[in-house]
Parts: structure tokens; sequence; C-alpha cells
């Protein structure tokens, strides 16, 4: 009786033990141990980019990209610069320049790339422990910006380096440039960071926002505009985990053309520049979807401060207005910074889908 009885406690742990390792294995395919499939990894404007070549508009350049898994999830993502150490990278989503899950942004300060060709490998693992790996091919020139400077969308086969790709995916044909993912701040750079009075001639033709737009914690709502004399992402006034994430900062900056879409007033139009407090909105202007607007800014030094001046008008209804929209000079920065005095030109859609048409920036003598 008692050997029966033994018989059954060891038939009975046997039969646990296997129960549990039937569990451990269910529960190690479906965290992908046994996942044998390679992460995808997506590079946005391909696996050859060119920047530099028509002027640095910025101190970073951007490579841009999502990285998906869809049995097992990505373990982690690094990157390499011309064989140096790998460098992690953090995927999104979060809460600012990062939208979609898997999404990246490799940030890199364009003074320690070498002028010509240079070598980006990009590796992804998943939770199986299975690794992939792609190349991009970055060729890096230390051109001036020229004034007058054009973009003819008409003639462009590659919109980098006629414009610099800072974030989001973006398509472009003979009509402009539109975003194929509305998201948080996505913009476009050009020009030099050298330049110092100049003036700006874009059409956009707007055709809708973000339905989430103001459902996104401390968003401000869906507005475009212009942003003159930009350096490039900073830690101020907010910061991110840089290398792994791109910075999230912009200041110092010039100022800005903002056209702000608000949720339960009249919308705005405004030049943002320091300080805050003496900023311009105007609302005699409604803007409309399916139509198409042309903005000018312009920025000039002068005795008394930096002088923004801004107008905007419906080229199929009326003609360029003689008079500024909206003008403004200020002596100091934001918060109190010194007056910015040089730079390039962001075009930025924050949550808005809009097509951004032929450029054209001229010198102010």
């Amino acid at each position: 009786m008692k050997l029966n009885n033994r018989s059954r406690l060891l038939a009975l742990i046997s039969l646990i033990a296997m129960l549990q390792l039937s569990a451990c294995a269910q529960a190690m395919t479906v965290l992908g141990v046994n996942d044998t499939t390679p992460p995808i990894i997506a590079v946005w404007y391909g696996s050859r980019q060119e920047f530099g070549s028509q002027g640095l508009p910025q101190k970073w350049i951007n490579i841009l990209g999502n990285v998906g898994d869809a049995e097992s999830g990505v373990r982690e993502v690094t990157y390499t610069l011309n064989d140096g150490q790998p460098v992690s990278l953090r995927l999104g989503p979060n809460e600012r320049r990062l939208v979609r899950p898997g999404d990246f942004n490799i940030e890199i300060d364009h003074s320690i790339l070498a002028e010509g060709e240079n070598h980006l490998q990009i590796t992804a693992r998943n939770r199986g422990g299975v690794e992939a790996s792609t190349a991009v091919t970055v060729v890096f020139n230390r051109e001036s910006a020229p004034l007058p400077y054009h973009v003819d969308w008409a003639k462009i086969d590659q919109a980098q380096p006629a414009v610099m790709i800072l974030d989001g995916l973006w398509a472009w044909d003979s009509s402009g440039i539109r975003l194929k993912e509305l998201g948080y701040d996505r913009l476009l750079a050009l020009g030099g960071m050298s330049w110092t009075n100049y003036e700006i001639t874009v059409p956009f033709t707007m055709h809708g926002i973000d339905p989430d737009a103001y459902k996104v914690k401390g968003s401000p709502g869906a507005g475009f505009g212009i942003v003159i004399r930009w350096l490039g992402h900073t830690d101020e006034p907010a910061k991110c985990d840089w290398p792994a994430e791109p910075h999230c900062g912009w200041e110092p900056s010039g100022g800005s053309g903002w056209y702000s879409f608000k949720q339960n007033a009249d919308d705005t139009l405004t030049i943002e520049t320091g300080p805050r407090e003496t900023h311009e909105p105007i609302t005699t202007r409604q803007l409309e979807f399916g139509h198409t607007y042309i903005f000018k800014m312009r920025v000039v030094s002068q005795a008394d401060g930096n002088a923004y001046s801004l107008k905007v008008w419906e080229p199929a209804v009326e003609s360029e207005p003689a008079e500024w929209t909206l003008r403004r000079v200020t002596a100091e920065g934001f918060d109190g910074r010194p007056n910015q005095e040089n730079g390039s030109i962001v075009l930025a859609l924050h949550r808005v889908d809009a097509t951004i048409g032929n450029i054209t920036v001229l010198p102010i003598e």
C-alpha cells in the first residue's frame, strides 16, 4: 500500500512538472523566444541620403524610420557610425517627436561627419534574439546655402538636400510636399545657419487637421507656420534623452509666423517671438480647408531690434497686399535671451495636413 501511494505521488509530481513545462513553453512562445523571423527596419528616404550640398540649416542631421516585429516585439535597436561604438535608440511613441510605435530619429551632430560618404549601420533585435541590420550611406558636404534660394518641386527627384527633413514621413510630387502621417511638429528646414536678413514666400494648401489634436496631453492644438533664424533642436525649454531620442527643445531661435486652429474660439495668426507677453494675434482672417494661401515672412536686424513682418493672402481671389498683415520689432528673444541674429528657416506642421508648395527665399540688403 505504501509503495502504491509513493507511485501515485511520483506520478502526480511528474504530471505537475509536465504541465509546468508546457505552460512555460507556451509563455516562451508568447514572449517571442521561439520567434525566428527578424524585425523589419524601414529607413525613410532611402539607403543613400545626402546632406549639406545646398547648405546646412542646423547643427544636426536626422535619419528617420520605423522598426517593428509583429510576432514578438522589438527588444533593442542600436546604430553605429563609421564603425564607432553602438548607440542605443529609444523607439516611439513619446509625447513629442517620436509619434508612432517603433518610430526612431537618429540625430547626429554634423561636426563628427566626414566629408563624402559616411557609413551608418542600424541593428534591431527581437525578443527571440533574432537580429536584422540595414546600412545607410550618409553623403555629407559642407557647402554654403545660396541666396536667393529656390525650391521648385517639379524639378526635384529627392526632397533632400533641397530641404532637410527633421521629422515625419513625407511624400512629394510636382505640386509640393505633404505629410503621409500627421503628428507633433513635423518639420522641414532649409537654408543656412549663417543667414541673417531675408524674406521667404511659400504657399500652403490646407487639407485638414488631426482629429486628435485637442486630445493629446499638453498639446496646444493644431497649427502651422514659418520659423525664422533656426539653428537646431536643443535642451531648452524641453529636454529629451539624446542620443537615444532626438532633442526636443527649440530655443534659442528667432521668431515664427504661426497660424493656430482653435477649438472653441476664432483661429489666430501671430508673430511669436520674445518677450511672450507682447504677442500680437489677429483673428480677422480664417483659413479654409481646400484653399491655398501664400505666406510671406521677413526678418531684418535693425538698431532697435529684430523686425519681423508677415503677410498672408489667397492668390485665387486677391493680389498680394501692399501692407504687412503683422509686424513686430523685438529688442530681445524669448525669456530675456539676446535676439537671435542669424539662422535658417523651418516650415512646421503641428497636427496639420497641408501641402507646401514652391519656396523662394530672397536676401534683404
